[in-house]
């Protein structure tokens, strides 16, 4: 009678702290995901923020692109070309054009996994050539991030130019 008593008490506190363990994991879980669903949109708002405003540096983001590109990075840009990194940078390097206004329009972030995020938004931009004359566009745009090593990265892209003046 005592094994069978210890066996059904036994039984009964496994499941008693399954069934805490259970409730209390599923609720922090759910509030843990949401605080990262949150600080990961603003994460990747923010780089897409900075980006822009490296757009009007000298050099044309290109050492801010060099940075968060991953080294696998593949995309099109405005004219429909497909580029790897080294050809993204390598464009960049041969702009002749200076831009002197970028405003962000809205962006939106999706978060698929603790550590991938895909944002969609848009900008007008204005600038001037290599002549001097003045030009705007407004790019449509897709960014696909990936965190890797603490670090988010752009692992690809797609732009499109809805007005076609630079």
């Amino acid at each position: 009678m005592k094994k069978i008593f210890f066996i059904v008490f036994l039984s009964a506190t496994i499941l008693a702290c399954t069934s805490a363990d259970n409730k209390t994991g599923s609720s922090t879980t759910t509030t843990t995901d949401t605080l990262n669903k949150e600080q990961i949109t603003a994460t990747i708002k923010g780089i897409e923020e900075d980006w822009n405003k490296a757009n009007l540096g000298a050099d044309h983001s290109y050492k801010f692109s060099e940075d968060i590109l991953a080294d696998d990075y593949l995309g099109r840009n405005d004219k429909g070309v497909m580029q790897n990194k080294e050809e993204y940078l390598k464009d960049i390097a041969a702009a002749t054009y200076t831009v002197t206004d970028i405003t962000a329009g809205p962006m939106f972030v999706t978060v698929y996994a603790p550590n991938i995020a895909v944002i969609v938004g848009s900008q007008q931009m204005k600038g001037k050539d290599k002549k001097g004359v003045d030009f705007s566009g407004t790019f449509n745009w897709t960014d696909t991030f990936m965190e890797r090593n603490g670090k988010w990265q752009l692992i690809g892209s797609a732009m499109m130019s809805t007005d076609d003046k630079k």
